[in-house]
């Protein structure tokens, strides 16, 4: 019986470098990578490339949102920061109510003539006496000139919004205008013994003479209530004249100015031209929802503050104005 045939060898593969027995690591192909013609060609061994970093797709087309400033609230919050003073503003100073100031980011900048537009009631006169009341207690000298009422009570009232800490630190004038304009009245609660009578046929040069008698180390205001008293239509340019010089010397002097004019009185055109001159605008208002009344005040101009525009609810307390100091996004 012959022996079986013996089956053909194979040759042995080649050892390739990385192999197991070359002693390296074996780095195999990736699945479903085609043969390359050089199949049984050794290969260099290269590092694996690093794992790319993919953004996930959005799942909707989003714009993206404007930068904030440091400091600044989102929008979607209720209450934000009170806006805050530019850096051209300088030192600031208060309106006599804390509620503003807080709103405007500490007050207002030196040197601002502000106009107040109200309509007939109470919000200008109290708003008027305590701007006046809170320069007082700051330290700084006032001169308030009435023309729509008896001066009377105005001292007692300006000097009620001061410290009993900071009495005696600066001292007010005030320039009674109604009087004169009805002659010498006899009942004693209509006057002040100590104001200066003030003709409405000189009153324009009486308010240019307090501020050139004011010392140049001295902080000051000013207050004029109200320049609807003295405004005709044949006069408008005169007192819009008077108006750029006062807020000239407000820049020169860093000090402060109060107008009021009582809305409605005066042609747009004329109200248009205060609005353009002055540093700050602030509106009195009131709406009537229902059986309840709501008083308002609008911040829509104020020169060196930034986003300054507010409009807020105010009510009348027995220590003055009260606003509340958080801004509200509606």
């Amino acid at each position: 019986m012959d022996p079986p045939a013996a089956k053909p060898r194979t040759a042995a593969a080649p050892v390739r470098p990385g192999s197991p027995q070359g002693g390296g690591l074996r780095v195999p192909p990736p699945p479903g990578a085609p043969a390359s013609p050089g199949a049984g060609a050794p290969r260099p061994v290269t590092a694996p490339a690093p794992p790319r970093a993919v953004a996930p797709a959005p799942s909707r087309a989003v714009a993206p949102a404007p930068p904030r400033a440091a400091g600044q609230a989102p929008e979607a919050e209720v209450e934000s920061a009170p806006a805050k003073a530019s850096p051209r503003a300088g030192k600031l100073a208060t309106t006599g109510v804390a509620g503003l100031d807080a709103q405007l980011g500490g007050g207002i900048p030196r040197g601002t003539t502000l106009l107040v537009i109200g309509e007939p009631g109470n919000a200008v006169p109290l708003f008027s006496e305590q701007f006046a009341g809170g320069g007082l207690d700051a330290g700084e000298d006032v001169h308030y000139f009435e023309f729509d009422r008896p001066a009377g009570s105005v001292r007692a009232n300006i000097t009620g919004f001061v410290q009993r800490s900071n009495e005696g630190k600066a001292e007010v004038t005030v320039h009674d205008g109604y009087s004169p304009q009805f002659g010498m009245s006899v009942n004693a609660r209509m006057r002040d013994p100590k104001a200066l009578n003030v003709p409405s046929g000189t009153a324009v040069e009486a308010m240019m003479a307090a501020l050139q008698n004011t010392a140049a180390d001295r902080p000051y205001r000013l207050v004029v209530e109200s320049l609807s008293a003295l405004t005709r239509e044949d006069n408008e340019r005169e007192m819009l004249k008077f108006v750029r010089n006062l807020v000239y010397l407000g820049h020169e002097m860093e000090g402060l100015h109060l107008i009021s004019i009582v809305k409605g009185l005066h042609s747009p055109q004329f109200e248009a031209q205060l609005r353009h001159l002055v540093g700050g605008v602030v509106e009195f208002g009131a709406e009537r929802k229902g059986f309840g009344i709501y008083n308002y005040l609008i911040v829509s101009k104020m020169l060196n503050v930034q986003d300054p525009v507010r409009i807020l609810l105010w009510k009348e307390t027995d220590k003055g104005m009260w606003l509340e100091s958080t801004k509200r996004v509606f």
